[in-house]
């Protein structure tokens, strides 16, 4: 079985962003080993994010907070709840989003840069930023379709949403007259 270098060290590199990142949060919010509830909430918080912006195993975001995988299945089963419900959650939840993201985001562009001169390098004879370009101009068009699809869809949404609206109104005068007959009787 042939094992990707590549992807194991942009993956381990990438955990080792996030413990560091993690470590950086511990020592800013004073964040201990406990199940004090501030300290639960930044853990979950980071659970959640990492689950949902990494490819990292959940053993892995685990292994960073110091805890298993299934209190990162529980972060993730709780976190709607958690946001719908506590302000401070939802509060911490977006600043950390807006520092991991533009950590991630950081992280995969200095990696596409080094890609890419990795394969100029490599294959001097191609010329790379036509190839990019070619990419690029077919991503836009792809997107540009989407974005006609979704505007579609967003107005047959308002119209199911106007008709929906009318049939609740109607069964609202229905049910009152409804009521009005049964008391009659």
């Amino acid at each position: 079985m042939k094992v990707d270098v590549n992807s194991f060290m942009k993956a381990t590199d990438q955990f080792m962003e996030l413990r560091d990142f993690w470590n950086s949060v511990v020592s800013q919010y004073n964040i201990a080993n406990n199940r004090q509830r501030s300290n639960v909430l930044y853990r979950h918080i980071f659970s959640v994010l990492c689950y949902d912006l990494t490819n990292i195993p959940i053993v892995q975001i685990g292994s960073i907070i110091d805890r298993d995988h299934a209190s990162v299945i529980h972060a993730n089963k709780n976190h709607e709840h958690n946001r719908r419900y506590d302000k401070r959650y939802e509060d911490i939840y977006l600043s950390m989003h807006e520092k991991m993201s533009k950590l991630l985001t950081e992280y995969t562009k200095e990696r596409e840069i080094q890609a890419v001169n990795r394969a100029r390098k490599n294959n001097p004879g191609i010329d790379l930023d036509y190839m990019i370009g070619q990419v690029d101009h077919k991503w836009s068009i792809a997107m540009s379709s989407l974005e006609a699809e979704n505007k579609k869809l967003e107005k047959a949404n308002a119209v199911y949403i106007n008709s929906n609206k009318l049939y609740m109104s109607r069964i609202s005068i229905l049910e009152s007259e409804l009521k009005r007959i049964k008391n009659l009787i």
